[in-house]
């Protein structure tokens, strides 16, 4: 921001008067003090430099501020997961670094968080148990591996299926497919009340299995 001060007279023998300094964003600008009397009127002019002090540093603050999360919701599909810092983990939401917001104000809302951060140029598969649903009209983060849609006592507790709603015709690669209890009631986590899935469920991928770890169900990958 430009700030301009106004210097004092140059007349002969005069008083030189400091020019104000503009206010700058929250922080008002010092105004320079009258110059004492000159015995030249090279002399009168330097009472200006005064105005400099006003650089308005207290705006400074308020520069990364982009207002409250939008986290508003009337059901799970107006909600989507994405990192609460800039990068993430490569760009991905992760545990301890995630935020489920409106799906509709989330990249306004992120580009005020980055702005001109510079991100390191790597990318990584999505944790596909880390979800977004809406709760009493918020949207909120649900972490699979705790939640219990994924509790378990033995691995035949336990099936493969993908994290969207539907299993018919649902994504069921890595970044998608999540293991849960058979008994589970899922879909409520993610599905809005009035969508109805077809019937139909796609056989999960042979290279991939659902175990019973830790009292929660997880998807275990074959290596290649």
């Amino acid at each position: 921001m430009l700030l301009l001060a106004c210097g004092g007279s140059a007349s002969s023998g005069g008083t030189g008067s400091g020019g104000s300094a503009g206010a700058a964003n929250g922080g008002s600008g010092a105004t320079a003090g009258s110059g004492a009397m000159a015995g030249s009127g090279a002399m009168a002019g330097s009472g200006a430099m005064a105005g400099s002090a006003g650089t308005g540093q207290g705006g400074a603050g308020g520069s990364a501020g982009t207002g409250d999360p939008p986290t508003d919701c009337k059901v799970p599909s107006d909600c989507i997961v994405v990192p609460e810092s800039c990068c993430g983990q490569c760009g991905a939401p992760a545990r301890g670094d995630v935020l489920a917001l409106n799906r509709f104000g989330a990249s306004a809302y992120r580009l005020g968080i980055c702005q001109d951060t510079g991100c390191p140029a790597c990318d990584m598969p999505r944790d596909p148990t880390l979800i977004a649903t809406c709760s009493a009209g918020k949207c909120e983060v649900v972490d699979l591996l705790q939640h219990p849609s994924t509790a378990c006592e033995r691995n035949e507790d336990c099936v493969l299926r993908t994290n969207e709603c539907c299993n018919c015709g649902g994504a069921q690669d890595i970044e998608h497919l999540i293991a849960v209890n058979v008994m589970s009631s899922y879909p409520s986590l993610v599905c809005d009340a009035d969508f109805a899935c077809d019937p139909c469920v796609d056989p999960p991928p042979d290279r991939a299995q659902a175990l019973c770890e830790g009292g929660h169900c997880r998807v275990e990958w074959a290596l290649d």
